[in-house]
This record gives C-alpha cells, structure tokens and sequence, in this order.
C-alpha cells in the first residue's frame, strides 16, 4: 500500500468493504493504518464482519510488542484476527523474540490468530525447533507467501505446512498481472466462461492454499471475490491443473508483501 496515496486506500478499502469483501490486509511498514482506520469507520460494517491482518517486522520481543500496540491503536481496534511476523528474521534469537512478542500478543486477546510472513522451509524449521523447547508455545497458522500460476513454492515447504496444520497463504496471486497474459490460463478461462484472474485463483483454492489480493479496479475485485463464493461451481479437471502446473512464469521474488485488500479462502 506504500505506492498508493492515503486518500485512495481510504477510498478503496471503504468501497470494498461496503460493497464487495471482508477482509483487509495491512502491515505496520505500510503507514496505512489511519487510512485503513477510517475506511472502516465509514463502511458501515461491524468489526465482528471485518477480518484484519496486520504484520509486523522480525526485529525482537520490545520493537514488535511496540508495534503490535501502536498497530491497533492506528486501526482503532481492540484486536486484529491475524499477526504475522512480515519478514524472515537475521537469526535465531530475533526469531524466538519476535515470535515470543506475537504469541503474547495472541494471548491477551490482541491477535485471534499469529503467523508469518516471507518464511521458507529452513525458515519454519528454525521456527519449529524453538516451538519444541517450550510446552506454552504457540503454532504458526499461516505462512503468508509470494506465490502464483508458475511459480509456486517447492515441495518441502508446501509438505512442511501441511504437515504442521499451517495454512499457506497467496500474496501477489495473479503475479503482478503476469498470470493474466499466459495461453494456457486463457484457453481454459474460455472453456469455463471465467476471467483468467479467477483461474488463476481457483488453482491456488483447489491446491489448498489461501489467497489475498490488491487491486485498484472494483470490477476485478469483484472477480476475484467471487472465487470463494462460488468455489466448486467450476472445478478444474485434474488434466487442467496439470496443464497449470507446468507453466513457467518468472518469479518475481520480494522481501515484504504489499497488499491491502483481502479474501482469504481454503
């Protein structure tokens, strides 16, 4: 949300919630909040309708605590649904302080939820092997990841979280509009009477994983949405997703997501 002005993120967020979505996702590296705050404000949705995601950055027990509070405070809420940690973190004990700040956070009712964000296979590995040193820990729910139509993560990863029970979740689904010129993702839109961005999100949907999305364009939000609410009205065949499976799309990596609106579904 760094590249749009805070009057059009208040807009947006406002026109989305009110008409279209329920879900925001924001970051405390965003400096949105107060935008976001007063979409919310003028939606006219009850905070109960609402789901928030807000992150903060891998950088210890006392900034991400700080942050976390200052997060809510910006928002005007009393809670946030979910807390990730928005980056990988410079070590071990970043890791395990930063997490410690979130699983407080979790604890007194700030954060329903906690996860992370950015974090590859060696990354939840780390993460779990500190879990494993104390009996109160708490368990990521998500890993928040750069992932779409031909670039999806590698198999470790995805066998890890599905293991552990942690949900991985699109940032940047559609590829920064890259998915949208493919062939293969248009041939099959056509047959099923479909966008290309809703296939490219029905893929993800049938894989298992969640998605959060950004855009500009009320209609193309609209798409989108309609993925989880109409979720099993046009199931790809297996031969379909084969065929989007091998697709190659470069993979355009990034550090910190950078999203505001949100559907999540599994």
């Amino acid at each position: 949300t760094s590249r749009l002005n805070q009057s059009l993120i208040t807009r947006l967020t406002a026109t989305w919630l009110r008409d279209i979505g329920y879900g925001i996702d924001t970051a405390w590296v965003y400096q949105d909040e107060s935008s976001v705050a007063k979409a919310l404000q003028v939606s006219g949705k009850n905070r109960s309708e609402i789901f928030i995601t807000t992150k903060v950055p891998c950088d210890g027990l006392l900034p991400a605590t700080m942050k976390a509070k200052q997060n809510l405070k910006l928002l005007n809420v009393k809670y946030v649904d979910l807390l990730l940690i928005h980056n990988k973190c410079q070590g071990k004990r970043k890791l395990a302080e930063t997490w410690r700040a979130l699983e407080k956070q979790h604890k007194i009712g700030a954060a329903k939820a906690i996860g992370v964000s950015n974090f590859g296979v060696n990354d939840m590995q780390d993460l779990e092997s500190l879990l494993a040193l104390r009996k109160d820990s708490i368990k990521p729910a998500v890993n928040q990841i750069y992932m779409h139509v031909g670039c999806m993560p590698d198999s470790q990863l995805v066998e890890f979280c599905r293991r552990q029970g942690i949900l991985l979740e699109a940032y940047s689904p559609l590829g920064k509009g890259g998915v949208l010129g493919d062939q293969t993702v248009n041939e099959i839109a056509q047959i099923h009477s479909r966008t290309p961005a809703q296939i490219a999100l029905q893929y993800l949907v049938q894989k298992g994983h969640a998605f959060t999305f950004t855009s500009t364009n009320k209609e193309h939000m609209k798409q989108s949405n309609e993925v989880g609410r109409i979720f099993g009205s046009f199931p790809l065949s297996l031969n379909e997703m084969r065929r989007l499976d091998t697709i190659s799309i470069a993979c355009k990596t990034e550090a910190i997501s950078n999203n505001i609106l949100e559907s999540t579904y599994q």
